[in-house]
């Protein structure tokens, strides 16, 4: 395990940086819920528009090389759908489904992604890779439909929507660390992906109600924007940048519901099945399988 997240396989420690960083996003936005003063929309609002705004001075501190107008059109297909389609199908899903079913959703990254790669990259997976991948999946199975949260409905193919996204946004990342430094990538695309966040949920912030926010939220708002935002966002890009293809990246987003059932379990006191249990088993041992696939035939 320690020879998997050293310095020999950078692309799956950052990824895992990322990963934890947007677990720990879980936490602080129930809460913020919880006090009943802003909607999962103002929270995503704030949260982007506070990150936009820091990356902005950052572009000038580290000097970061300006990009032409066609690379700047790239970067604005990539905040739209790393952030703002991201979100929206994110907020519409959240409306149908419970907020523990969110990451368990998002785990279908991995799948998507390895369609996108056979077709655009004309990525290959060995049978131990698949393997993997099978295991992942029936993991996510097990945790989702054996939970007293699960419900199908249309909030599920929002949430799928979503993931989509995010899988086209890792494979375009891919695609611009080849000409861009991974801070530059991510921040260019990350300032768009803000000024697209902002636009479409503007009018859904109550302006007024801002100002009963007490500096506790405020903390949560600059924590979510910098750790689960920026920094995480950053981490993933990087992980892309060393990675051989986009999905040994994007394989790691399974972590996310087992993180989600443990802050559910210890902190907010819910019930988890043997069948949750079970899948959380197969969820890590089919992301192991992958990582440790051959790399001969791959």
């Amino acid at each position: 395990m320690y020879y998997m997240i050293s310095k020999k396989n950078p692309a799956l420690k950052y990824s895992l940086f990322a990963v934890l960083l947007w677990a720990s996003a879980y936490l602080p936005i129930r809460i913020i819920l919880s006090q009943n003063l802003l909607s999962l929309e103002e929270i995503y609002t704030l949260k982007y528009g506070v990150a936009g705004l820091i990356l902005l001075f950052c572009i000038f501190i580290f000097k970061m090389q300006i990009p032409n107008i066609l690379d700047m059109v790239t970067f604005f297909i990539s905040g739209l759908l790393g952030f703002a389609l991201y979100i929206y199908f994110f907020q519409k899903g959240s409306c149908y489904v419970s907020p523990f079913m969110m990451p368990v959703v998002n785990a279908t990254c991995p799948i998507i992604t390895v369609i996108l790669g056979y077709f655009i990259f004309k990525d290959k997976i060995n049978i131990k890779g698949k393997f993997g991948l099978f295991m992942t999946v029936l993991g996510i199975f097990l945790i989702s439909f054996f939970s007293e949260d699960f419900q199908f409905n249309s909030g599920l193919i929002y949430m799928f929507g979503a993931a989509c996204c995010f899988s086209f946004y890792s494979v375009l990342q891919k695609l611009i660390v080849k000409k861009y430094s991974s801070v530059e990538a991510m921040t260019y695309g990350f300032i768009a992906g803000s000024i697209l966040t902002v636009a479409f949920n503007y009018s859904a912030v109550d302006l007024y109600r801002l100002g009963s926010i007490n500096m506790i939220l405020w903390s949560y708002i600059v924590y979510l924007a910098i750790f689960p935002g920026i920094l995480a966002y950053y981490f993933w890009t990087k992980a892309l940048e060393f990675s051989r293809y986009s999905v040994d990246v994007v394989n790691t987003i399974g972590i996310l519901p087992v993180m989600g059932i443990f802050f559910s379990f210890f902190y907010f006191k819910e019930k988890i099945s043997y069948f949750m249990v079970a899948g959380m088993v197969f969820v890590l041992l089919g992301m192991l399988i992958f990582i440790k696939r051959s790399n001969k035939n791959y």
